[in-house]
């Protein structure tokens, strides 16, 4: 049996064949930290974060070199007074602030995926990346409202 570039080849088969295959698991890691993300913030368009924006949070920068896409999950509630579910700011250091950033991108409501590798061509000397959910509004974000909330990068 010869395997080559996902192909296996069995010569010559005259009786049963058992082909046993092993698969490795992956853990994901929850790249929302609540401990660091910013609280009714939001991101500024200079790169920024900004106080007095109820309902918002804005997570801490999260590395992209590896990542092609983000999922966002533990989502309960939609909300918005601007109709901008989700923002993506993209920065060239993993300060995320507005002296490294590069640009951002209104991805629209009840999005729950980012296409880092399409943010990735629009930036390309983008190491890192902040998200804004709005979840609240007009009411204040809390820790309890995003305990569920998890980001994950493949």
């Amino acid at each position: 049996m010869n395997y080559s570039k996902g192909v296996i080849a069995i010569p010559k088969v005259t009786g049963d064949i058992v082909i046993t295959v092993t698969t490795e698991s992956v853990k994901l890691v929850n790249l929302f930290d609540e401990n660091t993300a910013s609280y009714n913030y939001r991101i500024r368009n200079v790169g920024a974060i900004a106080s007095g924006s109820i309902g918002r949070v804005v997570t801490a920068p999260i590395d992209i070199a590896n990542i092609s896409t983000l999922t966002i999950q533990g989502v309960t509630t939609v909300a918005s007074n601007d109709d901008t579910y989700l923002r993506a700011a993209a920065y060239s250091s993993s300060k995320g602030d507005d002296t490294d950033y590069l640009g951002i991108t209104n991805l629209g409501a009840n999005v729950y995926t980012v296409d880092v590798a399409s943010l990735k061509t629009s930036y390309p000397t983008a190491t890192h990346m902040r998200l804004e959910l709005s979840l609240t509004y007009p009411n204040n974000v809390t820790k309890t409202d995003t305990a569920n909330l998890a980001i994950y990068g493949s």
